[in-house]
């Protein structure tokens, strides 16, 4: 899918986690996708739904349907305050974002460097050190 969406498991031992998606991805069985009729409305709806409680004491395989999720009500906010929440939340989304991809990198970059001072370490603990 290439719009953003958000996307709730469906069935397993935890169900209702929800997950949003901007990137494009692939619908798996197990997955029920909500994609907004306005791309303004992505944010708020993910915020409403990611706190949702399901149950998923029935049986020993979880399962969550479509009819289920329906019903649930959200109040929904006029248009004008659902744009100014989606302008303020895409930003500290993009920001949240843009942290995971640096900490990724620096976690490598940390793996590198302890291998190297590894190596130096090894190399100067074989040749003896005389000290005046």
């Amino acid at each position: 899918m290439s719009e953003k969406s958000i996307t709730i498991s469906a069935r397993g031992a935890i169900i209702g986690y929800t997950v949003l998606r901007e990137d494009p991805f692939f619908p798996i069985v197990r997955l029920i996708v909500v994609t907004p009729q306005n791309s303004f409305e992505l944010y708020y709806i993910y915020e409403c739904i990611k706190d949702f409680k399901f149950d998923n004491s029935s049986s020993a395989q979880g399962q969550l349907t479509v009819p289920d999720i329906s019903s649930y009500e959200t109040l929904i906010p006029s248009e004008y305050l659902l744009k100014n929440y989606s302008v303020m939340t895409s930003k500290i989304y993009s920001q949240i974002k843009t942290n995971k991809i640096q900490s990724k990198a620096l976690v490598t970059l940390q793996s590198v460097l302890l291998s190297k001072m590894s190596k130096v370490e090894k190399a100067t603990s074989n040749k003896k050190v005389l000290c005046n």
